[in-house]
């Protein structure tokens, strides 16, 4: 949450975005985990996210659809935040949208919302549509995992993320990979030189891990 002014919102900050002061930053949510935080290695609603998925894609998966998979993992994520109150409404919601991103000091890096997918499991939908908006709802319920939600964004493409703002790749959304440091260089050439020969591309974000989605 928020400090300033006694703000009580939640408000983040598009990645990328730069202040170059210490002054506007606290007005932003950050993250409050510890070093010493017990955290999740993976949750029960990312493992129902993911029998939702192989649902989807004809697995079998003991006579469960997918409809009740996805809203199992949704209902799952609630309860390992302790939130019992709208599950229903929430699941049942065809409205709610992607948000703009509308900066609330500065009116900086402001940018129209990219992704019109809605909450509500319909089985009529196409595969695609069906993918973005599992995955969606799978990213955030990863919170606060986000190596494994950054995986997650790589192997399928969504959810849909703004471009990133003054960084080192260059209108996209997210780094695909992250370059060897110089260290490597210097002390493990050759193996650097053999991996880098096998990435199908240069050793910077922007090159695609084997593994990753090639059309998105």
């Amino acid at each position: 949450k928020t400090s300033d002014k006694g703000d009580d919102d939640y408000v983040g900050m598009r990645a990328g975005l730069s202040y170059g002061n210490d002054i506007t930053g606290p007005t932003f949510s950050r993250i409050n985990v510890g070093e010493m935080d017990r955290t999740l290695w993976m949750s029960a609603a990312e493992t129902a996210f993911n029998k939702a998925e192989a649902a989807m894609l004809g697995w079998d998966v003991k006579g469960e659809t997918v409809k009740d998979l996805y809203e199992s993992a949704i209902r799952l994520s609630f309860a390992q935040w302790g939130v019992s109150d709208g599950i229903d409404q929430y699941l049942n919601d065809e409205s709610s949208t992607q948000a703009d991103y509308v900066d609330p000091n500065e009116n900086k890096g402001n940018e129209s919302a990219i992704s019109s997918i809605t909450i509500k499991w319909k089985d009529d939908a196409g595969e695609e549509e069906k993918l973005e908006r599992l995955i969606t709802q799978k990213w955030i319920a990863m919170w606060p995992l986000g190596q494994e939600a950054w995986s997650e964004y790589r192997r399928t493409g969504y959810p849909r993320f703004f471009p990133l703002l003054n960084g080192n790749v260059t209108n996209l959304p997210s780094a695909n990979r992250i370059p060897f440091p110089p260290s490597e260089y210097i002390r493990n050439a050759a193996n650097v030189n053999a991996a880098v020969s096998k990435l199908g591309g240069a050793d910077n974000y922007q090159t695609k891990v084997w593994w990753q989605r090639r059309d998105k």
